[in-house]
Parts: C-alpha cells; sequence; structure tokens
C-alpha cells in the first residue's frame, strides 16, 4: 500500500524535536479518535482486527503510532502519523492516489468491494485504489497488501525478501514493527500455501509501487523470542502511559476511563502473544532470518496453518 503524498493539515504542527511535522487526527472522538475504546463501527478500525482479544494484525500497534502523544496539559509533544497510510484521495494516475496490489482471487470474496477502484495489472498483478480510506474487516473487502503494510513483500528465485514504507509515513514503535513482521510473514507463507497463483504478485507487484525502501530482516537471527517479548512489555507499558493521558484528555465523559484502558491494553497484549506465535510456528517450519531473506525451499509448508 503506498501513499505517494502525506494529508493535508488544516493547522499544520511540529514537533518538539523539529523534526517534519506529520498530519495529527482531527477532533476528539471522530473517525480518527484519539482514544482507542472509543473507535468502533463509525471509526477508523477494522472490527475484526482485534475480536475477543485475537489479533491478527491491525489495531492496537497503529493507534499509539496515529493519534501521536500529549502531555498531561493537552501539549501535543509528538505527532501521530494520522492513518496517513489509509487516508489517501484516490488518484487515477500512475504513482500517486493509494495503490494496492491483490493476489489473485482476492476480489472474489462475497464481501462489499465498493470502496476498490480497478485501474488495471502489471504482468498479471491486479492494481486498485481505495476511494475512502476506510474499512471495515467484517464486511468490506480489506486486501492483504493493506494489512501487511508498512511491509511490502517481494519474492526473487527462491528468497522471500521485504520492502519497507518509508519511516517518516510509518512511526511505529520499532518492536511494534517486529512483531508485525511475523505476521506478514506468516500471512505471506500461507498465500503460497494456498493460493500458489499469489507468487506472481511478490515477484512483480513490487515493479509498481513507491515510497517503499529494502529492509534487512537479518538482524532477527541473533534475535530470541524472549528478548523481543521483554521489549514488547516495555513498549506496552510505555503506549499504555500515553493511552492514559489521552484519556484523561480526550474521553467522552460518560464513558468508563478505565475500560477504555483496560480494553488498549488486553488488546496490546493479545498483539503480542500472537504475533510471538507466529515467530515460534516460523522457527519449527525452518524459516531462518539472513541478509538476503528467507529461503522458502527451507520451510516445511505442512506446518504453516
Amino acid at each position: 500500500m503506498v501513499p505517494e503524498q502525506p494529508i493535508e493539515d488544516d493547522n499544520p504542527r511540529t514537533t518538539k524535536s523539529g523534526e517534519n511535522s506529520l498530519p495529527i487526527v482531527d477532533g476528539e472522538n471522530g473517525i480518527m479518535s484519539r482514544v482507542y475504546g472509543v473507535v468502533g463501527a463509525e471509526g477508523h478500525s477494522c472490527k475484526s482486527c482485534v475480536s475477543n482479544a485475537e489479533y491478527n494484525g491491525g489495531d492496537p500497534s497503529c493507534h499509539n503510532s496515529a493519534v501521536g502523544e500529549y502531555d498531561a496539559a493537552g501539549n501535543l509533544d509528538r505527532e501521530g502519523c494520522g492513518y496517513v497510510c489509509c487516508k489517501i484521495e484516490p488518484d487515477t494516475s500512475k504513482g500517486a492516489g493509494n495503490s494496492i496490489i491483490l493476489e489473485i482471487g482476492e476480489l472474489d470474496s462475497l464481501k462489499n468491494q465498493g470502496h476498490l477502484t480497478v485501474i488495471g495489472q502489471h504482468k498479471g498483478v491486479p492494481l486498485v485504489q481505495c476511494t475512502t480510506g476506510r474499512c471495515d474487516g467484517e464486511v468490506d473487502v480489506k486486501p492483504l497488501d493493506c494489512k501487511r503494510y508498512p511491509f511490502l513483500p517481494i519474492i526473487e528465485g527462491d528468497t522471500l525478501r521485504f520492502q519497507h514504507g518509508v519511516r517518516s509515513k510509518c512511526p511505529m514503535p520499532e518492536i511494534d514493527r517486529i512483531l508485525h513482521l511475523a505476521y506478514v510473514i506468516t500471512s505471506v507463507l500461507k498465500s503460497l500455501k494456498l493460493n500458489p497463483a499469489s507468487r506472481n504478485t511478490f515477484q512483480h507487484g513490487h515493479e509498481e509501487m513507491v515510497g517503499y525502501e529494502d529492509f534487512d530482516v537479518g538482524f532477527l537471527a541473533n534475535k530470541g523470542l524472549d528478548e523481543i517479548e521483554q521489549e514488547s512489555d516495555i513498549e506496552i507499558a510505555a503506549q499504555i502511559e500515553r493511552e492514559r493521558v489521552r484519556i484523561e484528555l480526550f474521553a467522552p465523559p460518560e464513558l468508563d476511563k478505565q475500560e477504555l484502558l483496560d480494553k488498549y491494553e488486553e488488546h496490546l497484549v493479545a498483539m503480542k502473544r500472537m504475533n510471538l506465535l507466529n515467530f515460534r510456528v516460523l522457527k519449527e517450519a525452518g524459516v531462518v532470518f539472513t541478509e538476503e531473506g528467507i529461503d522458502l525451499k527451507a520451510v516445511n509448508f505442512d506446518l504453516i496453518s
């Protein structure tokens, strides 16, 4: 998923560090709510991303990155991305708008496709654009490309490697990024196992994409699950404190603040547990991380479910 241009912000702000300004979410409890627990069917979130604390790749990891960080007085300490990867107006010119690549068969779903516009294909890879920047995964088609962002899987020969959306458009904490990568790799291997035609998307889809840079997964060769979990627990604690402040500042007074915070924590922990499990499955299936990527010939696809 390739946002070519950042969102226009009617009230641009700069961070205290003087870094380039990112768009911040407008409205206290609107489409892009600053409070995770407030986001519902009318919000940005995909309801099926978190169901009964079973996380499958959507919010809550993006929430903290998207809405930014505030001090107790309500001053903005760190801007959020404003879900820039989703909130882009469609544009049919090449390299502009919000371009999405599909695997063969994704649009065969009975779910609503009204928010997607087919603009063509590249070497057999379907190309679409999103017309709304919003989707409900329970009723709308949510392309796998969107679920995997900011990662873009690429297959060269029998090697699976990755690119990553430019960091200025995705300020996700590094440990969340690592956890999300476990979901992405598992998702790609499932596609290759269940839909062999998807290999063509991974071989050629990246040729039409912009706004990405190479991402070396070799560092994971020496990173154990215990270390990942410890780093994740530290980040979860920090995110909970940031959300506590946002709840005090922006939550509707009629809502239970502790309940909102508990929901956020529950989903963060579910995200961690699911992706740690994904890492264990990948290891058991023979996935080895190298500077070149992942050797698909060494993967036991029978263990990918």
